[in-house]
């Protein structure tokens, strides 16, 4: 099969690039350092919020 010109590494999950990832399994992702993993991938506008948010609420207890 030819390539489409993009390098992937072995097992990279952007193979795919029509998998929509929720907020929890993104939320997952980030506390396990693997959202490079799944470069490519999708997440709609709520979810995007609803992480930003958390990610924003996280930072002001540790600085609390």
């Amino acid at each position: 099969m030819k390539s489409r010109g993009r390098s992937q590494k072995r097992g990279s999950h952007s193979e795919n690039p029509r998998i929509l990832i929720d907020t929890s399994v993104l939320i997952e992702l980030y506390k396990v350092k693997r959202l490079e993993d799944y470069a490519g991938s999708a997440i709609s506008m709520v979810t995007l919020f609803e992480f930003v948010r958390g990610i924003r609420s996280e930072r002001k207890r540790v600085v609390s």
